[in-house]
């Protein structure tokens, strides 16, 4: 190929690389509903692993206890033993546990909070810091979520994809996050509120794409290469720490260093 080829080939490369990366097909709609999830949390379903807690100025047997749902959906609690929670909501558990006190207390009036949501998650993916699972808390939104994982150097942080999962293909949906104008022009307009199992996946700009791919080509060879290489270090450290300690050419061992196990006279 000659020399003003390869430039050519590349800049189709790129192009083709963009262009497969911003075909998104999505509907707006979908996601701005999500707004109308509920924020606080109300609506959360208890499910095994959440950790909820209890108070009450009467009850004094459970007033400051908190209990990981068993992976039955129970908990335990003095005077009315095991209690099945799962898939209730805060509320819900309010009433069933109060219902169960009335033998014991005139007036069990409860508070019930979900502490810790282990059960839920929402996820992150591509080229950010800390990739994974995040705990699903009612109200992420794809800023708060995106900040946390933290993209690196290579992120294409215009290119952005919210998935919203689902196990029937026709309920799938994909959009666009531009993490850019959200960070360095305020424009919130698609900071989303995320659902439990949402999706964020964060792809390479077309040339940290071209970079991938060319260390994944020459990953087989390249141990064999920094094993070729460390003599070749080691003898130029060595030479180094020479000239520092002992001298150089010159024979001049005058040196404002300080040798390991001797202190500077």
């Amino acid at each position: 190929m000659s020399g003003a080829a390869c430039p050519r080939a590349l800049i189709v490369l790129l192009l083709w690389v963009a262009g497969g990366c911003s075909d998104h097909k999505y509907d707006v709609g979908d996601f701005l509903q999500s707004h109308t999830y509920a924020a606080s949390g109300s609506d959360f379903k208890v499910m095994p692993g959440d950790v909820v807690s209890f108070s009450s100025p009467h009850v004094l047997e459970i007033d400051g206890i908190s209990q990981q749902v068993d992976i039955d959906g129970a908990i335990d609690l003095d005077l009315i033993d095991r209690v099945h929670v799962a898939g209730l909501t805060p509320r819900q558990i309010k009433y069933k546990v109060e219902s169960q006190l009335v033998p014991f207390y005139k007036d069990p009036s409860l508070r019930v909070r979900v502490v810790t949501q282990n059960s839920k998650k929402i996820y992150v993916f591509g080229q950010v810091g800390r990739p994974g699972s995040y705990p699903f808390t009612g109200r992420d939104t794809v800023f708060d979520v995106l900040m946390a994982a933290n993209p690196t150097f290579i992120a294409w942080k215009s290119e952005i994809k919210l998935i919203r999962s689902s196990p029937n293909p026709d309920e799938r949906r994909e959009m666009k996050v531009d993490f850019d104008k959200m960070a360095t022009n305020g424009d919130m307009r698609m900071n989303m509120l995320m659902q439990e199992g949402d999706i964020l996946y964060v792809p390479p700009t077309p040339l940290g794409w071209l970079g991938l791919r060319l260390r994944e080509l020459l990953f087989p060879i390249t141990p064999a290469l920094e094993a070729y290489e460390m003599p070749a270090r080691f003898l130029d450290a060595q030479d180094d720490y020479d000239e520092h300690f002992n001298g150089d050419d010159d024979g001049d061992t005058n040196v404002n260093l300080i040798r390991p196990g001797r202190l500077l006279r």
